[in-house]
């Protein structure tokens, strides 16, 4: 048995790659509220339910939060959602980044894009 050969299948290389952190930062034009009695945006409810499904799925290996224009303060901590906004406009909105990178702009996103690019 040759010992310089790679392990592919070490068993503390699996546990590091399923207990990678995952962190979404996702910034929204109004943050959905249940009490409010606006007219729900179908959009809207579709990006929220696609995090709520993956965060179920990863659970501790996800974190997300949302942020809505009323949080100005967010989107000027964001030095990349700053440039967005400012260069594209709200038209630009939703933004998500994944793990500090864009990982979409003004469109919603798929629970198997997200898992896929989590992999």
């Amino acid at each position: 048995m040759n010992d310089s050969a790679p392990r592919l299948n070490h068993p503390q290389r699996r546990r590091e790659r399923i207990l990678k952190r995952h962190e979404l930062e996702v910034f929204v034009s109004k943050v959905p509220c249940p009490c409010c009695g606006d007219a729900p945006d179908p959009e809207m409810e579709k990006l929220m339910s696609a995090l709520q499904h993956v965060k179920e799925r990863l659970g501790d290996a996800m974190v997300y939060k949302v942020h809505g224009l009323n949080n100005l303060s967010a989107f000027r901590e964001n030095a990349e959602m700053s440039a967005i906004l400012r260069n594209e406009g709200h038209s630009a909105l939703p933004v998500v980044f994944l793990d500090g990178k864009v990982f979409s702009k003004a469109t919603s996103i798929e629970v198997e894009q997200l898992l896929a690019a989590m992999e």
